[in-house]
């Protein structure tokens, strides 16, 4: 019996032994191999997305963020289908919205297809439109769902409604 548990011993104790072997071999194998140069980039988002849209002069690009209302501008209204190119009627809430970084931005909400939003300066909005760059820091509109179903819908949400 004596020699059965001494076999039991050693026959673990080998087992031991091998499997740390396998994984220090293993480990020595892998860090010979050299990671690969392709690099895979994640997408920009947020203000990540609008900064690169703004350094790179961009157009047509769909963002979502969130920013304070600092300026109401005046509404344009002149009911002469020429909006931002969305086919309405050409009525725009427009306000100025700045980012946690200070760049701003010109929001102009298409109060024909949605709703218009009872904004004060200081108020906080989340938004997702399409920018349009501009020298002044971009525009951004189609804050409402596209009612040709030609691309993603636009929102704004604020204290906790959605203006579509």
């Amino acid at each position: 019996m004596a020699e059965s548990a001494t076999k039991d011993t050693v026959y673990k104790v080998v087992g031991v032994l091998a499997g740390v072997a396998i994984i220090l071999g293993g480990r020595a194998c892998f860090s010979r191999i050299s990671p690969s140069p392709i690099r895979a980039e994640a997408p920009l988002t947020g203000l990540a997305l609008i900064m690169d849209a703004a350094k790179n002069q961009k157009a047509g690009i769909t963002v979502q963020h969130w920013g304070t209302v600092t300026k109401l501008v005046e509404d344009h209204a002149d009911g002469s289908g020429e909006g931002v190119g969305d086919g309405s009627d050409g009525t725009l809430q427009k306000f100025v919205v700045t980012l946690e970084n200070g760049h701003v931005l010109l929001m102009a909400h298409d109060t024909a297809i949605a709703p218009r939003i009872p904004l004060v300066v200081d108020d906080v909005v989340e938004f997702r439109g399409r920018y349009d760059w501009n020298a002044l820091g971009g525009l951004v509109y189609f804050t409402h769902h596209d009612p040709e179903m030609v691309r993603d819908d636009g929102w704004i949400r604020y204290k906790g409604k959605v203006y579509r």
